[in-house]
């Protein structure tokens, strides 16, 4: 039963990793959206903005769709103001990304601890107190 704890907790902290991981990369692609569009550079913009969205197109009305609409018919100015709609909108509930790199690895120090104490319950031992 402890083991099967421990498994869980494995998988949960692997996916948290790889969501971590994943925004992160979102996160430098949109940086490097929003460095293109603020230094004017719509080819750049363009590209940033492939890259950030790959083939999951945002809809019409969001506010990163509007930037994708914007540079598709070359209007950067456009694209710009949105984007800066679109970072105040973004400033205010950015908070949760940063708790949640701190439960990932807090998650995966408790992975830690419930393998150990998994391991050590072999000997015959039920007490499973780190768990």
């Amino acid at each position: 039963m402890g083991m099967g704890i421990g498994s869980s907790t494995s998988a949960s902290g692997s996916s948290q990793s790889t969501s971590a991981a994943n925004w992160q990369q979102r996160k430098q692609n949109f940086q490097q959206l929003s460095s293109a569009l603020q230094a004017g550079n719509l080819s750049a913009a363009q590209q940033a903005y492939t890259t950030l969205v790959g083939s999951n197109t945002p809809p019409s009305d969001s506010p990163l769709g509007q930037i994708g609409q914007a540079l598709q018919s070359g209007n950067i100015s456009q694209a710009q103001t949105e984007l800066s709609s679109l970072e105040s909108k973004r400033s205010g509930g950015h908070h949760h990304h940063h708790s949640s790199s701190t439960d990932t690895t807090a998650s995966t120090s408790s992975t830690s601890v419930s393998a150990t104490a998994s391991s050590s319950s072999t000997t015959g031992t039920q007490i499973n107190t780190s768990a």
